[in-house]
This record gives structure tokens, sequence and C-alpha cells, in this order.
């Protein structure tokens, strides 16, 4: 008899790709910026200090401008208040590139 199917859907995490390193977003929310204060630290100039804020909210992920002084952007669009995150979205910071994605997340042996 072949195995049933699993009736838990795929659960998908949400990562950020900043240079080679990839993060992910185990948080409500995720402040990005220059500040030591920072959940994640973006060694860029162009950056401010406490830039711009990932926040998960009943399944949907966002991008929020903190008031930077050079902006954020999001797929080349400036983001003004917040916008919505979906896989493969490029957010750009001063000159830092960063690549939303989510992935699968392996199922079973850890609860």
């Amino acid at each position: 008899m072949p195995a049933a199917p699993s009736r838990e859907p795929t659960r998908l995490q949400p990562v950020l790709d900043i240079g080679g390193q990839r993060y992910s977003l185990n948080a409500p929310s995720i402040v990005l910026g220059r500040s030591s204060e920072a959940d994640i630290l973006v060694d860029d100039t162009g950056v401010s200090r406490k830039h711009l804020e990932i926040q998960t909210a009943d399944g949907v992920i966002r991008a929020v401008d903190l008031g930077s002084t050079n902006g954020s952007y999001v797929n080349g669009h400036k983001v003004d208040g917040s916008v919505e995150l979906t896989d493969g979205s490029t957010i750009t910071m001063g000159r830092t590139k960063i690549i939303f994605r989510l992935l699968p997340q392996p199922s079973g042996g850890r609860p």
C-alpha cells in the first residue's frame, strides 16, 4: 500500500539573502540597519541606523521603511509606508541588494 500523503501543507520559511548570507525571519518584526541595535546589521554607509522593518502578521509579510534618509525600494519602487513582499522580491537599501525568499521547510523530525 502506498504511504498516505501528508495532510500538513508545506510550511514556507521566509528568509533574506544579503550578500551571500541567509537570514531566517523567525520573529513577527525584524529591523534591518547600520546600528548594532538592529536585528540584522547591514554594513552600508547608505543605510540608516534603523532603516527597514520586516513585519509578519496573518501570513502577510511586509517591508516597512522606518523613515530612512535614502529610502527603501522593493522591485525598484520606493517604499511609501509599507509594501507586501512576495517570493523573489528584491529590496534595495543604499547600495545593498536583498532578496526575499519563501523556502519550503523540511517537515518531520523536529517539533
